[in-house]
């Protein structure tokens, strides 16, 4: 694997051409979930909003996706401030994918143990 410092101009521009093109899609589809849930009130509700948190997660994620990364510098604070957002933002979206999944497990255990144990 090159180091980032033996990388052409070209082959940088390819890196931040494919990270826009797999990054774009991704927040497009974050804004339809948030537009769904937004115009439908019907379906909002507690599971839902985990999904919409994890959605914004989603979102910040897509967003630092976008910010160049390369800098002459090897500190500089648009790269310090990507690193923090897109390790914030994956622990952000395991903890509420955790979240989610309790909420599926004691959902369905609930349920399961109502109508073992129905009384008429």
């Amino acid at each position: 694997m090159p180091d980032i410092g033996t990388l052409t101009q070209n082959e940088i521009e390819n890196l931040l051409s494919i990270k826009r093109f797999c990054s774009i899609p991704s927040l497009i589809a974050c804004v339809i979930i948030l537009s769904l849930f937004w115009f439908f009130k019907e379906i909002r509700g507690i599971s839902i909003e985990n999904i919409i948190y994890l959605t914004f997660s989603e979102i910040v994620y897509s967003i630092s996706l976008l910010l160049p990364f390369y800098s002459e510098k090897p500190h500089s604070y648009l790269c310090l401030i990507q690193s923090f957002l897109l390790n914030f933002c994956i622990y952000s979206r395991f903890i509420w994918t955790s979240i989610i999944s309790y909420c599926c497990l004691t959902n369905t255990i609930k349920h399961d143990y109502l109508e073992r144990h129905k009384t008429f």
